[in-house]
């Protein structure tokens, strides 16, 4: 059996496999089998990183942890989606998904681990000169295993040898690798054994230190494989998509206005900051002691400071505020705007679970229904109790008068992993959506847990303040037909907006990951947006081990496009 490293020591560039020129995934070029000019030893290979290092030229990086990438996601962590299902990539044209390959690589049948070169100096080249993303080998036919950078066996891990033009030798590490199979979702990473085959993406990307392209003159990707084959790839540079590009800004009524005069327009339902006093005639809820406070901060002013807290009485939920217009004599609305400033802070992490921030709802509860002044309990739109839309009859869930069954649209964080990610440390924003579109859960139609609608690009840091803005538009209804209570046919012509920092970005549909064009929130017209809904809570009812902090900044609720100040 010959490992990679006698492989080595054997001649740089023998190659095993044969190899195709630059260009012919599935076009008409040809294959051969080449032999580079022989070049000195080089050293052994380091051992991999316990964690994805941060390659020099890297200009995303790619990782193999287990909140990383995936057959839907670059990145699941920060909900960084795919184009396409599988993986994106840019043929040696430069086109998005081609089929002109860098290399064919085919590899024979093998029953003992056997290595294999594969010559990647075009693209190394241009990955070089562009921004290193990583390589992906799709997969054409066959299937086998191979080392991954996991192996306790240093010497099989893949590298890339790149030889100089004065035939001096550089062995780049493997930082990431993994196998995306449209079988499942999951990633096949993590493990000593990598299974690339027919429709796979064989993905991976190396630390070239400091080399440039001039430093290239032959590039050679060695990996070792144990068993199975024959198998063929065609090789492209992995096209990852973007984190927070930038975006036009977009101007709306806060432009050039102190938060008074944004309270005093006529199209703000409400603004405020954190004074010092809670605004009891804005918002009914609670805070919690040990978990709450107000604040002075250099980048939102006035604020207040929300803490998951360990140890604490109801500590996952520091708090939970709404505003509802039916508590101030007013219609509902069909159109509305909610604005926030949020800043995490340095020991922001929650690993427990999950967790929601301030959204737009339209949720009715007991209070009409038992006169208790003390009392707002949503029948639906959250806690587990699925969104209808409908003006639901007497005796439904056991209420003993008719009831609307309304929606709700949050903030929402994902759990955080601590498992080596390099954008681990980062918060998309997610909202978290109860609505008639959702799936029940068991047999009742009444229960159903929310959906995720993910924020494409956004990725947030801890120590940064950040402007999140909310757009809710409630959809028409077919009223042709109506049945005895009233409810028609919602039309899936509603929507849900959000911009970053003025940047509108767009929001993806749970189902499809692909730009929303429309969404269902109700077939009854008295259901309608009710409520800002200030909530900052973990889990479903999760206790934290762990404190965990951000702070709120302004919050304006408008009928218009509120925008940066």
């Amino acid at each position: 059996m010959t490992s990679r490293r006698e492989f080595l020591i054997a001649g740089v560039g023998t190659v095993a496999a044969s190899v195709g020129a630059c260009g012919g995934g599935n076009s008409a070029s040809t294959t051969e089998t080449a032999t580079p000019p022989a070049s000195p030893t080089p050293p052994a290979p380091p051992a991999p990183p316990a964690s994805p290092a941060s390659p020099t030229h890297a200009k995303v990086l790619l990782s193999d942890a287990g909140s990383g990438v995936n057959q839907k996601f670059f990145n699941y962590h920060v909900r960084l989606v795919w184009r396409n299902s599988g993986g994106d990539w840019l043929d040696a044209a430069g086109v998005q998904q081609g089929s002109q390959s860098y290399a064919l690589a085919q590899i024979p049948s093998t029953s003992v681990t056997t290595a294999y070169n594969l010559n990647v100096t075009a693209l190394v080249v241009a990955s070089l000169a562009a921004g290193d993303t990583g390589m992906l080998l799709r997969g054409l036919s066959g299937a086998m295993q191979s080392v991954s950078r996991h192996d306790p066996n240093a010497a099989l891990r893949p590298v890339v040898v790149v030889t100089r033009p004065d035939k001096s030798v550089q062995v780049c590490p493997c930082v990431s690798d993994a196998v995306l199979s449209p079988s499942t979702e999951l990633s096949d990473n993590q493990g000593p054994v990598l299974a690339p085959g027919a429709g796979t993406s064989w993905i991976m990307q190396f630390d070239y230190g400091t080399l440039t392209p001039g430093d290239v003159a032959d590039a050679q990707l060695v990996v070792n494989v144990l068993k199975y084959g024959p198998a063929q790839f065609a090789l492209y540079r992995i096209d990852p998509p973007d984190i927070m590009p930038p975006g036009t800004v977009e101007q709306g009524l806060a432009q050039g206005k102190t938060l008074a005069q944004i309270a005093a327009d006529p199209d703000v339902v409400f603004a405020n900051d954190w004074p010092g006093s809670f605004p009891t005639a804005i918002y009914d809820g609670y805070t919690t002691a040990g978990c709450f406070s107000y604040q002075q901060d250099p980048q939102l002013g006035n604020c207040i400071e929300a803490a998951f807290t360990p140890g604490v009485g109801n500590g996952e939920a520091p708090v939970i505020l709404d505003y509802y217009r039916s508590d101030h004599n007013l219609d509902g609305l069909d159109e509305a705007f909610l604005q926030y400033q949020i800043m995490f802070g340095p020991d922001w992490g929650p690993t427990e679970d999950g967790g929601k921030l301030p959204g737009i709802a339209g949720r009715y509860g007991r209070r009409p229904v038992y006169a208790d002044p003390l009392l707002y309990e949503p029948l639906s739109g959250n806690g587990g109790d699925r969104t209808t839309g409908k003006h639901e009859p007497a005796g439904a869930k056991g209420v003993p008068v008719d009831w609307l069954s309304g929606w709700s649209a949050r903030g929402w964080f994902p759990r955080f992993e601590n498992d080596g990610n390099p954008y681990g440390d980062l918060t998309p924003v997610v909202l978290y959506v109860y609505w008639p579109g959702m799936p029940q859960t068991g047999s009742s139609p009444y229960a159903g847990t929310g959906q995720t609608f993910y924020v494409a690009g956004t990725a947030m840091e801890k120590g940064k303040a950040y402007t999140i803005e909310h757009r809710i538009k409630m959809n028409s209804i077919d009223l042709s037909s109506p049945d005895a209570l009233g409810n028609g046919i919602g039309r899936t012509d509603g929507m849900i907006e959000v911009w970053l920092d003025g940047v509108k970005r767009p929001v993806l549909d749970y189902a499809t990951l692909k730009p929303l064009t429309g969404i269902c929130f109700r077939h009854h017209p008295s259901i309608k947006i009710d409520e800002a809904w200030l909530t900052i809570f973990l889990g479903g009812a999760t206790h934290p081990v762990k404190r965990s902090s951000l702070r709120l900044g302004r919050v304006v609720f408008a009928t218009k496009y509120i925008g940066l100040s």
